[in-house]
């Protein structure tokens, strides 16, 4: 006699119902800085600097804003104020003013006219006793359509900077210089900050 078995296969659902997916996906959002008033701020020797801060937000909530820095109106000199938050994630943002201290001593040494870097030319134009624009800042090919053309400044016969610019050439680099040195009216040297395309190469121009 043959034994027949059954065996009954059980079904069972399990329920997703009490599963909680809190957290593992959310939107993050990044802290947006404004500076109130410009990013860029020239002064005379002497002037009063009055620091008029900013805001930070992370989605319509604000946030605390750090300040870093110091301006020391007494000394001619580059200043940058660094405002910088950190949102509920953890991830910073940050934005730079930059103060530009002038010495109120008439300039000795004027810049303006036609220097090189090799056989490179940059044409300087005086606007001001302590302010340019040079047409080659980074003494790159002449006639080049990358040609970076920037205002600068002569901080102090001793000092040059050029602050950032955005679009300073025709192929719309955007452009800063390092706080250079004037070594005397025929020689002076700089770093130009342009993204990879010019390197940190120090740029020595003289005068010809």
């Amino acid at each position: 006699m043959k034994k027949i078995f059954y065996f009954i296969l059980a079904i069972v659902t399990v329920s997703c119902s009490d599963t909680t997916t809190e957290d593992i996906s959310r939107v993050t959002n990044y802290p947006v800085i404004t500076l109130n008033g410009e990013s860029l701020m020239i002064l005379n020797q002497g002037d009063t600097y009055t620091e008029v801060g900013g805001t930070a937000l992370e989605g319509e909530t604000e946030i605390d804003l750090t300040l870093k820095g110091t301006v020391n109106t007494a000394v001619p000199n580059v200043y940058k104020i660094i405002y910088s938050a950190i949102n509920v994630d953890g991830f910073p943002a940050s934005k730079t003013r930059t103060v530009v201290v002038l010495s109120t001593t008439p300039s000795a040494i004027n810049l303006e006219g036609t220097f090189a870097r090799g056989s490179n030319i940059n044409n300087i134009t005086r606007l001001a006793d302590r302010k340019y624009m040079c047409d080659n800042a980074a003494g790159y090919t002449t006639g080049d359509e990358n040609n970076l053309k920037m205002i600068f400044y002569n901080v102090d016969d001793t000092k040059i900077y050029a602050p950032y610019q955005e679009n300073a050439s025709d192929t719309d680099i955007s452009a800063e210089s390092n706080v250079g040195t004037i070594e005397d009216e025929d020689n002076f040297n700089w770093i130009i900050y342009a993204s990879s395309f010019y390197g940190t190469a120090t740029r020595i121009f003289t005068r010809q």
